[in-house]
């Protein structure tokens, strides 16, 4: 995999309050479809990765276009799968 080196604080308290606002935000959209034991932060960074690589895939062209819904839409149904 091919990826940039980013000297950014990621997932500790030194992050910047603005990262880790957002992935509070992150946090809470995730929350509900978490199961009784799970690691909210690792479940989060767990969606945070999958859905960042398939639009860091989608974007860099390789992925074919025209699955980029479908992708998206099984990623978001399976991760919320079992929620009202």
């Amino acid at each position: 995999m091919v990826t940039h080196t980013v000297d950014l604080p990621f997932a500790t308290e030194e992050a910047p309050a603005a990262l880790q606002e957002a992935f509070g935000e992150l946090a809470r959209a995730v929350a509900p479809i978490a199961a009784e034991g799970d690691h909210l932060g690792l479940l989060s960074e767990t969606y945070w990765a999958g859905l960042h690589g398939l639009v860091t895939l989608m974007r860099s062209g390789r992925l074919p276009e025209e699955a980029h819904e479908r992708r998206l839409a099984l990623l978001f149904a399976h991760f919320t799968a079992g929620t009202s």
